[in-house]
């Protein structure tokens, strides 16, 4: 009986594993003699090459792909194999590829958060919410039942009207109503009609607001033409303003 040496290869580097033990006979041809692990992440809608940055999501995916090391290469179950490796932590999709005689290549997309999700766990580029906890500071997305891909579009856009890393929190209540809150405390009431030009709208006048309130709690701007501003400051003797 021979003792075959079983490769992985993962973001450059190649692991030896344990030896396989090879039975000859033609029924195991094409055996699995070669795993290539590697990771990817999604940036601006495109799917890029990564480092494996998580070494534990790494070490078991290679673990599971191990443990078909020796066998029959088109008798793996390429689709629970996926599924397995799929509910490693960190990994949102696992896609697999035979390459004969002796090759199965396996590519980890990996979960890039973007936000933490109000109720718990974190949401990612693509909108999807996953378990884990933050690293550093993240905006919060707070809305409903499979309301977090939307969320992630309009922060997207929200932050290309707003830029600078302002947003603290995005929120899509129940009733369609978006609210933002805003890092220094301000919060943007946009309602469910055109939230998009009601945003754009606050920030024509955001200079204007400045220059006028020491501090702006609240802005509604759930008005047809105009809005309504809640300030801060006790300098000012106007509390709340109404513009057009």
């Amino acid at each position: 009986m021979k003792k075959a040496a079983v490769y992985f290869a993962a973001a450059g580097a190649a692991f030896l594993l344990a030896g396989a033990a090879l039975t000859g006979a033609a029924g195991e041809w094409p055996q699995l003699l070669s795993v290539r692990v590697s990771c990817a992440k999604w940036r601006d809608a495109r799917l890029l090459s990564a480092p494996c940055a998580d070494s534990s999501a790494l070490a078991r995916a290679r673990k599971i792909a191990g443990e078909h090391a020796g066998k029959n290469l088109l008798g793996v179950d390429i689709a629970r194999l996926r599924a397995r490796l799929s509910r490693i932590p960190g990994v949102a999709e696992a896609r697999l590829r035979r390459r004969l005689p002796h090759t199965l290549t396996a590519l980890l997309i990996m979960h890039e958060p973007l936000a933490q999700w109000a109720d718990g766990g974190l949401v990612d580029v693509a909108g999807r919410r996953y378990e884990g906890g933050a690293q550093g500071w993240l905006p919060i997305f707070k809305g409903g039942e499979g309301s977090a891909a939307e969320i992630t579009e309009f922060y997207g856009f929200a932050g290309g009207v707003l830029p600078g890393g302002e947003i603290g929190q995005v929120q899509l209540d129940g009733d369609g109503e978006w609210k933002l809150f805003l890092r220094d405390g301000a919060v943007l009431y946009l309602g469910s009609d055109s939230p998009r030009a009601r945003l754009r709208r606050f920030a024509r006048h955001r200079a204007a607001l400045a220059e006028r309130f020491a501090a702006v709690r609240s802005v509604d701007l759930r008005y047809p033409r105009g809005f309504s501003v809640v300030a801060g400051g006790e300098e000012k003797e106007t509390k709340k303003e109404k513009h057009k």
